[in-house]
Parts: C-alpha cells; structure tokens; sequence
C-alpha cells in the first residue's frame, strides 16, 4: 500500500454566481487550499466519522482539514489499493470504505488494521465480479452492496464476497437493458434505479427479481431525455431526477409516468447539457452538476440558478466542469472539477450577504469601490461609489441599476463619496473634485453647487471646496456639507450657503463626520483637530482633543459619530474607539488590548439589541457589546473569511436601513445583513486521535489509532510521548481550539488553542487516560471527549513484587540495624551521662559564679547612684521611676547640688545589662568630677564636658579602637531662689506641665560620645521661668519604645505625654506608682526591650 501525507491542500476556495437577474451572485465565498494528488476528483464521500474522501485519477485521498493522506497502488504491497483510478466511493453499513477503480476492480478499506483487499473479475467464478470497472456503487437496505461495472450489474454479499450478476438477456425482456452501469439509486420505496450508458434508466424490484425499462420518448412527455443516463436522485417528494450525457435533466414522476425536461436551451433553465451528479440538499433545493458550471434548482421559486466561474473574483468556482457533489454533516457543500481540484462552499462561513461588481452582469453594482449609502424609500438605496457613480439598488428585486456623469443636469462626477437624503425628500451628493449635487426626485434633475470661479465673490450658491467628504441635516432642515475647506451650511429658505472655518472657531477644516445630536448640537469630526461640538442656539464651539496625558479623546482625527440612547457620543478615530460623556467630557477609550479587532474605526452602526457594529480600515467588522450591566466589554470580529467583501472598509460607508438592516462598504464591494441573522457555526466538531509517537517515530499498532481505545507501552518508550489530534470542523479549521488532559499526571484540563500536538515526557509506570476535547472556529465545543488509556509497563525495579521484597529486606535492615544501634547508643549513653553530669556541674559553677559577679556589680552601681529617697527629699516633690531590663543597667540618673543649685541627669547609654553598666559608671564619674569638682553648673557646659571625657574615655576616633558607644543625656539644673531651670539635651527632651499647658524643649540631635569626633559640638542651653506647682520629666526611651498593648505597637511619645496629662492632681509618689502600673499594663506578656528610667520634679 502506498500511502502519502500532504499538509498542502488543493482545494479551491469558494465560488461564485454566475446567474440571472434577481439572483444574489455574492452569496457564496470561501479560500483556496492545495494539496490533492491529482487535479480531476471524480468522487467525494464523507464518512460516518466525519473524515473526507476524494477519489481521483491517481489515487485516494483522505482530508481532515488540516493535511490529506493519500492512497495509491503500490505493486510490491498486497494490502495496498489495485488501482490509483478511483472512480466511484461508498461506506459500508459496517464502516468500511468501498472504493471502485477504473480497471482495479473493488477495493475495500478496513480502517482498523489499514489496509485494503481487492474484489476482481475472475472468468473462472461465476460468483466474482461481471467487470473490472467500478462505475457505481450501492448497499440498499438489506445489506446487499450493489456494483456497477462496465459488465453489468452485480449484488455482492459483504459477509462471503460472493455476487449475484444481472447482465442482458436478449431472450429476457425483463432483464437489465444495457450492461455499461453508470449510476444506481434506490427510493424511498426500496426499488433500485440503474442508469446506464446507452441503454436508458432501469428500475429494478428485489422482491420480484424483474427490472423495466425507461427509454428516451421526450417528444411524448413521457420516459427520459436520452438513453445515457449519468446521475439518478429519487427525492424527497417521490420524484426521479436523472441527468444524461447529452440532453440535459429530465425529472420524471414515477407515478405518472410524465416527464419535464430541462436543457441549457433557456435562460432560466440548466447550465449544460452534460450531467455528472444530482444531490438534494438539506434545504430541500436540488445542485444539478454539469461540464459548465452547476445548477442549482429552487423549490420555492421553481428556477434555476447556474454557478460558473468568474475570472474577476477570486473566491470562484475553478473550472468549469463538474464531475461530482456532496453536501457534508454541517452543510458544507464539496464540490469535484474536472482539473480544478475540489471547490468547498462553507455555509457556516457565509453570515453576510455580498454585492460586488461582476463582469458583463449590468444589473450588479458599478463599481466595487463603494464610499456611501443613502436610503431613499425601504426599497431603494443609493450607493456612491468611485469612478462608478451611483448605484441605486433595488431591494425587491436585488438589482441595482446606475446613475453616472450625464450632462448638465445630470450627475457631475463618477467618484460620489457622500449621501443623504434630507426631510424634503431631496437626495444629496457629494463628489470628489466636482462640488455638491441636490437630485429632486419630482424633476429627476440634478442641481449643481461648485466652487466660485477665481475672482468670482464666494457665498450664495456656490461651495467653499470641491469635494464634500460628510453630509448631515439639522434639526431646522439646514444641510451641512464637510469639505477639505471647512463646512458649507445650505439654507433652504434662502437658497444660499454661509460657511464655518478655522476664523469661526473650527479647530481643522477637513471634516471627515458630521452628526446631528437630539440636543441642538451638531458634532463635527475632523482629519486633525480632534471633535467639535457647535451649539445650534448660541453658535459657539466646545473643543475635545488628544491630550498628553491621555484622557482626552484618543485621536485628532474622528471618521465616524453616533448618539447612543442615553445621548452619549461614541466615535470613531485613528486610534480607537472612544465614549464621550457630555455632561462630564470624560472619555472611555477602547483599543486592539481590549478586543477591537484594529485601532482605525470608520463606520459606527446600532442595531436594536444595544450593539455597536464598527468597521475598520484593514480588520474587518466587529459586534461591540458596552458593558453595561457587565463585567466587560463583548467584541465578536469577523473578517473575510465569514464572508465580508474584504477586510478593508472605506470611511463614511456604512449604514443602518430602517428594515434594521445594516452596510458596510469596502474596497470590493459591499455587505448587507441583518444583526439577528448572522449566526455563530453551530456545527460540533468530532475529534479523533490521529497519530501517536515515541521517541518521535510513529508507533507501529495492530490497528489504526484512530479506533484504539488502549495501547500498553514500556517504559523506555514513555520517556517521550507525542500526538496529533484533529475535531473535524472544515469551515475555518486553523481556529479550531483544543485542549488536553493526561489523566494520571494532571488534574485539570490544559487549554491549547490551535495546537493539536500535545507532548508528555518521562510518563512513571501505571496508568494513563489521555483526553482531548476540540471546539469549532466560533468557540462551540464538543463536551464528549475523545479518550486513550495508556498503561506503561514499569521497570521490574518499580514493580509491586520488587518493591514489596525490597520493602521486606531494607525493614529487616532497618530492624536489625536499629537493635545494633539500640545497644551501642545505650553504652554511648552510660560514658556520656557522666560527662554530661560533670560539665552539667562545672556549668552551673560558672553560671553561680558569673551571677554572683553581676549582682555584685549592681550592688556596686546601686551604691554610685544617688538614694532615691534623698534625691526626693531635697527636690521635696519628685519621684524617680526606674526598671532595668537586666541585673545592671545601662540608664542611671544622678543629682548633686553646687553653689545652690540642684543638678539632676536622666542618662540612657548605649546597650543595657552589662555593657550598659560599664557605660553609667563611666558617665556617673565624669559627672561628678565636672559638677562637684570643677564647678560647672551651667547644662550645656556639663554636656560638653560629658562629651569630652566620654570620647577620652573610650579614646574614640583613634584607629585602633573602633566603638560607638554613647550616651543620651537630658540634664537639668534648679535655681530655687530664682524660680529659674536651665536644660541641655543630647537627643533626649525634657518635658514641661504648667497652667499654660504642655511645652517640651527637645535636645540636640546628637549624642554624648559616638563617631562624630571632628565635628564640633556645643550643646544647647535653655532658661525656663518656673511657679509654683509646674512639673517637668526627663526620661529615657525605654518607655516609650516598649512594644505591648493588643496589636503589640510600641507605647510611643504621644501616648506618654497625655498619660503624664492625667496624671496632673496627683502626688508625685503615686504619679510614680500608676506609671508603673501601666507600664506592667501595657507590656502584658511582652519582654521588656529596653531599661526604663522616669524622673518626674513639681515645683
């Protein structure tokens, strides 16, 4: 067998009409794909799964939408086809493939194991085949698969391959008239109807064995047109429709016995009379195929229409000659050429109709170049065009008829690029290049406004410019006309135009739109200066444009306007589309990143569903859906392929009909349809497993992966795994979608988009269900997913009988590894409690004789700090609040008196605990040698000196000591006689309550000590007059910063003061007391950060 698989498609795209007048001719469209093996298709068969068949001169070829395989005769290969002719095609009741060849005998194809077996002619069994010629093929009801070939005709029984011949019998007049079969049929009634090549129509009756006879007698309206009968279709209505080789169709009522006959003799009547194939469709009308063209009859009108190719349209039938027809299970008609491939056309695709200029056919358009539409009464509409004039198109009859460049009351120019017809039933056009035109219907005349001649005066009747690009009526029955000079304002009342420039308040004068809103506004769109509104009752202007940072309008250059029912402005631009809320002048913008198919939007129309339809410059149309009372936005696009006359649209051709339908014009035409019509593919795609690799080779299975349900692999063969999955959908198949699971390695589906080649690595032994679900190009999935079980074959080391004995060996290991370890570790335990118990004992020496260094160290600190209660004593009203966090503190206070003066330090050094300690010793002696011995009393001048003898002390900033240590210092001095404090701080503040309220003088920003060695520091020094009963505090930070309270924020500064606050009428021991308490509150069972030190004085 010789097989081929092509990703190169020959199959011609869509075709159009070439037919009589009043026959949409744009009906039909679809594109052109290659790859057959031969160019003649003689056959076409879709089978029960939806796979394609067309049978060719050399060769079989199965199409899946994506790439065809082919069958050929190959002579070294038994099970491959017995001949590459394939004339005839049939599937069997059992799925099987019958395929008839021109010399090859009967083939079938058995799916399953791939192969074909061969029925032929055998001379010396009378139970084979009467001819090698496959000419017809048939199973009726019982099963009995009758073959025609050019011996006559047989009836094979499938089960033994054994046929009964009926072959002509000179001495038997019921037996079949002529032995050269080219067709069969069976009716509704189970008779079987034999067409032959010279010998006339046969009905054969397999209950009585007879056959009779229909000859050509047309002169008697009875019988058949010619005695070469080519096609046979029984129809639905009991009817015989049988096409010849020479005279045409005869439909004959078996009943009756009458006959009418058609030839190509009439206009109205059959393409040819050569007929190759009959088919009646699923809308009831009948596709006659001729060697020129195809005939479609209409049950309804009971004409016919003839498809022809059309050398000025792309989407046409490719050859003229049609050999056979087939509609498909989502109606698609497939249609085979003789040296045209095969032509396909998708109904799904076609969801607008087409109008287009067709050669030689004067009742279709002008010109395909179509600008603008006007609607003159719901029969008529006009279209302008370029270089055509304009289209008048009859809706009743679909024709359209022309109104060109005649004469001086006639039109004035072929290119008309705009239209309206105004509330006194006038029609206006607009020209490029030859001024403004007014058609009266009464006169059929046109009039003529044009640009003044040089030194003529402008105004009165003639126009600024000569092309006019946008026209609109107001609401007073004023015509505006855009032009590239501004707008030309038309006054019916007196008969003369005034006119709006850029001197008037315009911001460009190209106008590209114009759009009369329900408010009295006119809405002006133009090329660059952004949107104008001009009130119709004041005459002034409001400006939207582009603004930088982009929330004006999204560009300068507006080619389309509507008023939506709510009177919001859409527009559309170069650059998106845009909502204009006049009451607010905000803008929505939407672009391409939120589904608009392109950024350039020509055409705005509504339909009645709350829908925007736009038309782009280069992407096609698109159904726009607000969001209102969404979530978001809805846009659904559609471009050639669904059959639009191109993606490409011309600014200012569109239109809404009052029909409600909707058009939109392009470089090749126009399209016309109503919203509620067009329709989403509705056909549900089947999807099939078409090839399964490891390692990238093919898998070699005993039968065709298409029908296996389960494949059982080694595990060497998973560690790549690979797939090609088709869902037979043929109407736009490069958007159908996919998505996959592998059951046993993922838990949710994998969305693929249009991948169909899903790849899995390094698959574990066990059990697999790889899944697959396809959708159609609109998105309509099939919910039945097509399946595979996979089981792959484990190593023997993954095994359960491999695992359950290494499981039994590594537990007795383990076992026996533990009691051996068990007993060592107890030996181990014996040596090392005694010498755990030994160094437990030196340990907790050391820690007793550390613990007793550091109390003795605070008994020491305790006896360098002033006493409490006599530093309370002399101050009289004063409390002092002080919490270490460890044994010793880094916060210490201290007062002394000198020359009657008492001096007292709240001090916060840095650390706490020891380190701390040795700090405050440090600052507790340099204080005393300042103050008691040296005699400096003023605060700033103490903090110097502190500062001084810290740095000495510690020798900071030399190279060789590196340490930071400081301390926070907030020092007061008391002058009893004067009522006077004076104050120095190195970051720390001192706090002051008196009758005036609360004053805080805060300390310098830097500290006692640290690394600011060369830097100059001086101390600020501050005089507080004081009375009776004020209190001031100096404090460290540790109370502040200590983290507590339900959310565990620090207690901070502002806290602290407003507790100090309330504390006003208390005595200063108790003050001391709840401020503890409330420290204790606020910590709860937080750790305490910091050492904490409180020194609170009333005067």
């Amino acid at each position: 067998m010789l097989r081929h698989t092509y990703t190169r498609f020959l199959i011609a795209g869509c075709f159009s009409l070439f037919i009589h007048r009043g026959v949409k001719a744009q009906d039909l469209k679809f594109s052109r794909v290659e790859g057959l093996s031969q160019s003649v298709v003689n056959c076409i068969l879709q089978d029960s799964k939806g796979f394609m068949w067309f049978g060719t001169q050399t060769g079989l070829n199965l199409y899946d939408g994506y790439s065809f395989t082919i069958f050929k005769n190959n002579p070294l290969d038994s099970n491959s086809m017995s001949h590459s002719y394939v004339q005839c095609l049939l599937e069997g009741s059992d799925g099987s493939i019958w395929v008839g060849t021109d010399g090859g005998g009967l083939n079938r194809y058995n799916r399953l194991t791939n192969t074909f077996s061969s029925y032929k002619h055998d001379p010396k069994d009378f139970y084979s085949l009467s001819g090698d010629q496959i000419k017809a093929l048939l199973q009726t009801k019982d099963g009995t698969l009758w073959v025609g070939t050019e011996n006559g005709l047989c009836a094979m029984n499938i089960s033994t391959g054994k046929c009964i011949r009926y072959q002509k019998d000179d001495k038997d007049r019921n037996s079949i008239s002529y032995n050269k079969v080219s067709c069969l049929a069976q009716d509704a009634k189970g008779i079987i109807w034999i067409g032959t090549e010279n010998g006339g129509l046969n009905s054969f009756n397999p209950s009585t064995g007879k056959f009779a006879h229909y000859f050509n007698n047309a002169d008697e309206h009875s019988g058949i047109g010619s005695n070469w009968v080519t096609a046979i279709l029984p129809d639905s209505e009991g009817k015989l429709w049988v096409g010849s080789f020479d005279k045409g169709l005869t439909v004959f009522n078996p009943s009756t016995g009458k006959s009418e006959y058609f030839t190509d003799s009439s206009q109205v009547s059959i393409c040819h009379t050569r007929v190759t194939d009959i088919k009646e469709l699923s809308d009831g009308n009948v596709w006659i195929t001729t060697y020129n063209g195809i005939s479609v009859y209409n049950r309804k009108t009971g004409k016919f229409k003839c498809i022809r190719p059309d050398s000025d349209y792309e989407y046409s039938l490719s050859s003229p000659q049609i050999r056979c027809l087939l509609e498909d299970d989502a109606g698609t008609v497939w249609v085979g050429t003789y040296g045209g491939g095969v032509n396909a056309y998708f109904k799904g695709r076609q969801k607008f109709r087409y109008y287009r200029q067709e050669t030689n056919v004067p009742t279709t358009l002008s010109s395909n170049t179509i600008m603008c539409f006007a609607e003159v009464d719901d029969a008529t509409v006009w279209i302008g065009t370029v270089e055509g004039g304009i289209s008048v198109w009859n809706r009743k009859l679909d024709e359209f008829s022309h109104i060109e460049k005649d004469g001086p009351e006639g039109l004035t120019h072929q290119s008309v690029i705009s239209l309206l017809k105004d509330s006194r039933g006038k029609i206006w056009a607009g020209t490029w290049g030859r001024g403004l035109q007014a058609y009266d219907p009464a006169t059929g005349k046109f009039t003529h406004y044009r640009k003044a001649n040089p030194g003529t005066r402008p105004g009165g009747l003639y126009v600024s410019n000569q092309t006019v690009l946008s026209l609109a009526e107001d609401p007073k029955g004023k015509i505006w006309a855009g032009t590239f000079a501004g707008i030309n304002i038309y006054d019916p009342k007196t008969e003369s135009f005034s006119y709006l420039t850029m001197d008037e308040g315009l911001s460009d004068n190209v106008i590209y739109s114009l759009y009369a809103a329900s408010n009295d506004v006119m809405w002006i769109g133009t090329l660059n200066g952004g949107l104008d509104a001009y009130d119709l009752h004041t005459g002034e202007f409001t400006h939207y444009q582009k603004q930088k940072d982009n929330t004006g309008i999204s560009d300068n250059a507006i080619y389309s306007i509507y008023e939506d029912e709510k009177g919001f402005i859409w527009l559309g631009t170069g650059n998106g589309l845009c909502k204009l809320n006049p009451a607010t002048g905000r803008f929505e913008n939407y672009y391409e990143a939120n589904g608009l198919p392109s950024n350039v939007i020509l055409g705005i129309v509504p339909d009645d569903k709350g829908n925007l339809w736009l038309s782009t410059s280069d992407k096609g149309i698109a159904r726009f859906t607000p969001a209102a009372g969404r979530e978001k936005i809805e846009v659904r696009s559609y471009d050639v392929d669904d059959g639009l006359q191109n993606n490409e649209f011309n600014q200012g051709a569109y239109c809404k009909l009052a029909s409600g339908e909707i058009l939109f014009g392009g470089i090749k035409g126009f399209n016309a349809f109503l919203p509620s019509d067009v329709r989403e593919n509705n056909h549900v795609p089947p999807v099939y497993i078409k090839s399964f690799r490891t390692l990238g080779q093919e898998l070699k299975l005993d039968t065709n992966i298409i029908d296996k349900k389960y494949i059982e692999l080694d595990y060497k063969d998973a560690v790549f795994l690979s797939f090609e999955v088709v869902g037979l959908d043929y109407i736009r198949p490069a958007k159908n979608q996919y998505k996959f699971k592998m059951e046993g390695l993922e838990d949710n589906w994998r969305p693929a988009g249009q991948n169909r080649f899903p790849q899995y690595t390094n698959l574990k032994g066990g059990h697999y269900v790889f899944r697959v679900m396809a959708s159609n190009s609109d998105d309509l999935w099939n919910q039945h997913e097509t399946t595979l079980s996979i089981y792959v074959v484990p190593p023997f080391w993954e095994t359960e009988w491999f695992l359950t004995l290494c499981t039994i060996v590594v537990v007795a290991g383990v076992f026996g590894f533990i009691r051996w370890r068990t007993q060592q570790i107890q030996r181990e335990n014996k040596v090392l409690e005694g010498k755990v118990a030994e160094r437990t004992r030196e340990l907790a020496q050391k820690n007793e004789d550390i613990t007793s260094s550091i109390m003795y160290a605070q008994r020491i600190q305790q006896a360098i700090l002033p006493s409490k209660d006599t530093v309370c004593k002399q101050l009289k009203a004063a409390f002092i609040l002080y919490l270490p966090k460890d044994i010793v503190s880094g916060d210490f206070y201290w007062y002394g008196q000198r020359d009657g003066l008492h001096i007292i330090a709240a001090v916060d050094c840095t650390g706490h605990g020891v380190p701390g300690a040795f700090m405050s010793m440090i600052g507790t002696n340099l204080l005393n040698q300042i103050v008691l011995e040296q005699g400096v009393t003023r605060p700033s001048e103490i903090l110097n000196k502190l500062n001084d003898g810290v740095q000495r002390a510690l020798q900071q900033g030399h190279h060789e000591v590196e340490t930071t240590d400081g301390m926070d210092v907030a020092l007061c001095s008391f002058d009893p006689q004067k009522m006077e404090i004076q104050f120095a701080g190195a970051y720390r503040p001192l706090f002051i309550f008196n009758a005036s309220g609360f004053e805080m003088k805060s300390g310098n920003k830097f500290p006692i000590g640290g690394v600011q060695v060369n830097e100059a520091r001086v101390f600020t020094n501050h005089k507080i007059k004081v009375e009776p009963g004020d209190r001031i505090y100096l404090f460290s930070d540790g109370y502040v910063d200590q983290f507590g309270g339900e959310l565990g924020k620090k207690f901070m500064t502002k806290r602290f003061r407003q507790l100090l606050l309330h504390l006003d009428k208390l005595p200063m021991p108790e003050q001391a007391k709840l401020l503890r308490e409330k420290f204790e509150e606020w910590r709860g069972k937080e750790e305490q950060v910091d050492d904490v030190l409180v020194i609170g004085i009333r005067f």
